[in-house]
């Protein structure tokens, strides 16, 4: 099958019907991208994707950067800075997953290219994480530019899947808003990489920054209405995360244990240190998913899911 510009487009296993796009009843190529359309929020049976996993894994490697290079801060008296650096790090790889994952629980198609773009865009952030943390360490410099352009490729690939959606036809008045939102903010956050920010800068600038991707969510939400979603889709990634993530924590104990056994032998420092690291895992299993579970696995789906808008 050819195009109107006499251009070849695979079709292999293809019906001819499917060149046709429902949304906006006209034909297209099948090389064009699919329509977006949104999901059923209460379809049966959904569960998380092999996609879907693999980029929770990639999320956790940027934690398991940041935890270590927090713990280095802390051993060369960077208490502040580090902590400065590593609340930085966890709002930005935690805001962008949460976009994504609210964002694909609501849309059907078109998210798989994106996806592995946003992967990407976290493997770049978790590569800047120690030069971050690194500049905040010696003079509160913000040494950001890798990870801050990690960053804007994973909000930038967000902000394209938005104009799909509007393209769609899905409550288009939010989805351009929340394209547009998105990629203003990028280019202020671009903006901080062209200036050398000390101490009260940066923390003006990122409190100001941090304001903006928080708050136009919920002003545009209340002035065009919330996407739909799927409360059982959206507590199973939360608690996938939560999951993976507890398993640094295993992954800490024993790596631990592993340099004072190198360092000292079996001796009963390394053993309290594994009891311990066992114990604070099994006591975050206890307790950390249970607000995730009981407050998006039992609330969410006893209320009424959000009717989309046209």
């Amino acid at each position: 099958m050819r195009d109107q510009g006499g251009r070849g487009c695979d079709d292999a296993g293809m019906s001819k019907e499917a060149t046709t796009d429902q949304v906006v009843g006209v034909r297209r190529p099948l090389c064009a991208l699919s329509p977006m359309v949104g999901r059923d929020p209460e379809e049966r049976g959904r569960t998380a994707t092999t996609l879907e996993l693999l980029y929770d894994l990639t999320i956790v490697v940027a934690f398991a950067t940041a935890g270590v290079q927090l713990a280095h801060a802390l051993a060369g008296g960077h208490v502040l800075a580090g902590l400065a650096a590593f609340g930085f790090v966890q709002f930005a790889v935690v805001w962008a997953w949460m976009n994504h994952i609210w964002f694909v629980s609501a849309f059907d198609w078109g998210v798989r290219l994106a996806t592995a773009v946003q992967m990407a865009g976290v493997l770049l952030l978790t590569a800047g994480i120690p030069d971050l943390f690194a500049g905040l360490g010696d003079s509160w410099r913000m040494e950001s530019t890798m990870m801050v352009a990690g960053y804007v490729v994973m909000r930038a690939a967000m902000a394209g899947l938005w104009l799909r959606a509007a393209r769609a036809g899905t409550n288009p008045g939010l989805c351009r808003a929340n394209a547009a939102w998105t990629a203003l903010i990028q280019v202020l956050w671009i903006a901080t990489c062209a200036v050398e920010l000390h101490f009260t800068g940066l923390l003006l600038v990122s409190v100001a920054l941090f304001g903006l991707e928080l708050g136009a969510p919920v002003l545009l939400w209340r002035r065009f209405g919330a996407t739909p979603f799927h409360a059982h889709h959206i507590a199973e990634r939360y608690g996938l995360l939560t999951i993976i993530s507890l398993g640094e924590v295993v992954v800490g104990a024993s790596q631990s244990v592993q340099a004072l056994h190198a360092e000292h032998g079996w001796w009963h420092g390394a053993a309290a240190v594994l009891a311990a690291g066992v114990s604070i895992a099994l006591c975050l299993v206890a307790v950390m998913p249970a607000p995730w579970f009981s407050v998006l696995g039992v609330e969410l789906t006893g209320h009424r899911h959000l009717e989309r808008t046209s």
